[in-house]
């Protein structure tokens, strides 16, 4: 399988793993069949995600997709959106 440079870099150098010790909202998603899971984190201060952590195991693109994610994620609006 090809990974693109992009994906490359956030699995060999995620941003954001870790847990937030003060965080005001989890969520958690996994596969009991393979044993993949993903840990996220979030601080929302003024209805803004303010920091957001997470913790991975699985493959190479899942492991990015959390990275990616929290970039993508901090700073914006908290509301639950459809």
């Amino acid at each position: 399988m090809m990974y693109s440079e992009r994906l490359i870099d956030h699995f060999l150098h995620p941003r954001n793993v870790g847990s937030l010790p003060d965080a005001n909202g989890i969520g958690q998603i996994g596969d009991p069949a393979c044993g993949d899971f993903l840990k996220v984190w979030i601080k929302v201060e003024d209805d803004r995600i303010a920091d957001i952590r997470f913790k991975c195991q699985g493959c190479p693109a899942a492991i990015a997709l959390g990275s990616v994610m929290t970039e993508l994620a901090r700073g914006r609006s908290s509301a639950f959106q459809v």
